[in-house]
């Protein structure tokens, strides 16, 4: 009898996230801001702190990705500048 492996559920696209196994290691992300991303022992970008960028930085990262792994979310800031442009260009990366 074969056993079916759960799939793990969906991620929130609300909350920013980096796939991390997915990761080229390009340096875009983490040149545009080393306080919202950094590389783990294997070159792989993932999420430093999620408060140390603005969405701004984390819609910039999505665009310029080279393999599409990051997901910007939703603004965490609500006074950031600009949130109604940045929401805009944001959903092809949820």
């Amino acid at each position: 009898m074969e056993t079916e492996t759960p799939e793990a559920p969906a991620p929130d696209p609300d909350v920013a996230l980096i796939e991390i196994r997915r990761c080229a290691t390009c340096t875009e992300c983490t040149e545009l801001n080393n306080q919202l991303s950094a590389y783990n022992d294997n070159q792989q970008a993932y999420t430093l702190d999620f408060d140390g960028g603005s969405f701004n930085d984390m819609v910039e990262a999505a665009e310029t990705c080279q393999v599409s792994i990051i997901h910007p979310g939703k603004p965490r800031n609500p006074m950031e500048a600009n949130q109604s442009e940045l929401i805009k260009r944001a959903p092809p990366f949820i």
